[in-house]
């Protein structure tokens, strides 16, 4: 598989519609000296009125880069920090930080990387929608379930279903390939494009799928125990052991809790009270 990598391309590019996409992207982690990575996402536009819409519509602000070739980009980056500032916090979803721009400022222009000071190192790997089994009609559509996933994590967060940041797995490299999963992306092409210079962890694990949903996502109907107040997902291991008689269909997640029935520790632990 040949990558489309955006720092060959950012600096030449003669069109907007030479390299708008998403990019799984890195650069250096926490200064320009780093020797590891930090992973996160990064949207060229098409055009202003797509990021203007889509900007709108989701409430994602995007910034302006020029070109060697005086060419303007309209872009969004977002991945994950701490919320605490320290290694010890959760994770949360941060949107074009100043160290992302910076990065692709970088490789946009030829004055702005010198041989003489150390810069972030910005690497940008396509991820093509063709790729995705969610078989996306547009790059807008793409984009704007990217949005809405990364807003359904921190929807959970404010549930409290936090996740502490892990340098080693659960970070900011395993965020964006739960994510990518997420939008359909499958894994031989996440461990291709999630593949970087120097020092990566994380790139191939998961977070749990359910945090990137809430409980309006859950409309596939559900089998409830009436007698315990448990409820399950249909092909749940528990649903066999339940007695005929106690079973209780629900379509949605939000009308079976609303009855006080509480999420299975098994099949349905992002509403699992304990």
């Amino acid at each position: 598989m040949e990558i489309f990598k955006l720092e060959d391309h950012l600096k030449n590019a003669e069109s907007v519609s030479d390299i708008a996409g998403v990019y799984w992207s890195a650069r250096d982690a926490f200064s320009t000296l780093s020797p590891a990575n930090h992973h996160f996402v990064t949207i060229i536009y098409e055009s202003q009125y797509q990021a203007d819409e889509i900007s709108n519509a989701c409430e994602k602000e995007y910034f302006e880069i020029t070109n060697d070739e005086g060419v303007t980009f309209y872009i969004t980056t977002f991945g994950v920090a701490s919320d605490n500032g320290m290694p010890s916090g959760n994770i949360i979803i941060t949107y074009n930080s100043d160290s992302d721009r910076e990065s692709l400022r970088e490789i946009a222009r030829e004055a702005n990387t010198s041989w003489y000071v150390p810069d972030w190192d910005y690497e940008g790997h396509r991820v093509d929608i063709e790729n995705s089994s969610h078989e996306f009609e547009s790059l807008s559509d793409f984009i704007r379930e990217l949005f809405e996933r990364s807003d359904r994590f921190m929807d959970n967060y404010d549930l409290g279903h936090k996740i502490n940041y892990e340098l080693m797995d659960e970070n900011c490299a395993c965020y964006v390939n739960s994510l990518m999963k997420e939008v359909g992306i499958p894994k031989n092409i996440r461990e291709e494009v999630g593949e970087f210079a120097t020092i990566d962890w994380g790139e191939e694990d998961l977070l749990s799928s359910w945090l990137f949903y809430t409980i309006e996502d859950y409309d596939k109907g559900y089998i409830g125990n009436k007698r315990t107040l448990e409820l399950h997902e249909q092909d749940c291991y528990w649903v066999t052991k339940m007695k005929e008689s106690n079973k209780v269909f629900y379509q949605t997640v939000a009308e079976a809790i609303e009855l006080g029935y509480n999420g299975c520790a098994t099949c349905l632990k992002a509403f699992d009270k304990g």
